[in-house]
């Protein structure tokens, strides 16, 4: 279910024009996805992808806040409290790329509310650099985290030299991040450092 600050429909018995709601609305928004942002770079770090979005969401505030005082009387929204972040990157990652998404689908239920050029020119904007800039960012930061690091799979042969798993084989070759999904040759590399160490311990038993 989607959190109401992704959700937008103009309400025609409230005193503001739906212009003004829309940018409520818009700049709400956004101050969620800067204390969302904010909470993964203080729990993760300064991670150079966190802090390219976190930057332009900045500049989009401050346009709309901006756009906000130039057409409505009426104070901005405040910003949210700390939210919960994910027990890892990944997941965190992948939870920013629905946030982005629903964004990118509420601008489409702002822009009918305005005909200011400049507070519509502004909107396409913010979606643009979603679908351009942050979506293909995370998007490839996921395929990234999913990558295999190579020591560490290293590390897991060596263990499971010294004391065979057969499930715990099967999983390494097999998980959602495992080598063979994330890359053949890491796979077939590990396989055959499996498969050499086993024909020396045979030969050694004999």
């Amino acid at each position: 279910m989607k959190d109401p600050v992704f959700c937008f429909c103009p309400d025609p018995l409230a005193e503001s024009s739906p212009q003004q709601q829309a940018l409520q609305k818009a700049l709400e928004n956004t101050r969620f996805l800067l204390v969302f942002y904010g909470n993964a770079l203080r729990r993760w770090g300064s991670d150079e992808l966190l802090r390219s979005i976190q930057y332009r969401r900045q500049q989009q505030e401050a346009a709309l806040l901006w756009l906000l005082e130039q057409h409505s009387p009426q104070a901005p929204p405040p910003y949210p409290e700390a939210l919960d972040a994910q027990e890892n990157l990944l997941e965190w990652v992948e939870s920013a790329v629905v946030a982005e998404s629903w964004t990118m689908h509420l601008y489409d239920c702002l822009l009918p509310c305005t005909e200011d050029t400049i507070v519509r020119d502004t909107f396409f904007r913010i979606q643009a650099s979603i679908a351009e800039e942050n979506l293909p960012s995370l998007r490839s930061g996921i395929d990234h985290l999913q990558s295999p690091d190579p020591r560490a799979l290293i590390e897991e042969v060596h263990k499971l030299i010294s004391a065979p798993d057969p499930q715990r084989l099967t999983e390494l070759f097999t998980r959602r991040n495992g080598p063979l999904l994330g890359g053949a040759l890491l796979g077939a590399g590990a396989l055959w450092l499996l498969k050499q160490t086993l024909i020396r311990q045979e030969q050694e038993e004999e």
